[in-house]
């Protein structure tokens, strides 16, 4: 007989519901790495356009291109903000998406624990009925050798 789990299919939706909140949790993750990595691109930016400002004054910067220089670098700062706002609000997304995946790993692995217990009484319980199929069989085969012993004997003293 085949062992078939009595909540199969709520262990099936429990994987379904795993597998889903696992997606959503790397989707969230790949989009802050992506704001986190804009972020710094930006910040990078910054620096090397300082480096830029900082090497063509020795050289002689006109104060207009400076000034220009100074206002992009204002604006980048301003977006590092918002980046970093953003940076924000999805690092809070992927810890409520962590903790759904926690407590959905955990609700799967309650119910394949419940199912390797129902499996386990099963193993049980079958072996058990294997046992009395093999005791039943032997009573009989012992029934049936002392009726022929008794007959043997039988038949001896008739004889």
């Amino acid at each position: 007989m085949k062992f078939v789990f009595s909540l199969q299919a709520v262990l099936d939706h429990r994987r379904t519901i795993e597998e889903k909140l696992q997606r959503e949790y790397g989707e969230a993750l790949s989009r802050l790495e992506a704001v986190s990595r804009r972020r710094r691109q930006v910040e990078h930016d910054i620096l090397r356009c300082t480096d830029e400002i900082r090497h063509r004054s020795q050289v002689g910067l006109p104060f207009a291109e400076r000034e220009i220089y100074e206002r992009w670098i204002d604006a980048c700062r301003e977006q590092i903000e918002a980046l970093m706002k953003e940076e924000e609000r999805h690092a809070a997304l992927v810890e409520t998406c962590r903790q759904r995946l926690l407590k959905a790993v955990q609700d799967l692995t309650i119910m394949e624990k419940l199912c390797e217990r129902e499996r386990a009484a099963f193993r049980l319980e079958e072996a058990r009925a294997e046992l009395k199929f093999f005791d039943a069989i032997a009573v009989r085969d012992y029934v049936i050798t002392r009726r022929q012993a008794k007959d043997a004997a039988l038949a001896e003293r008739i004889a």
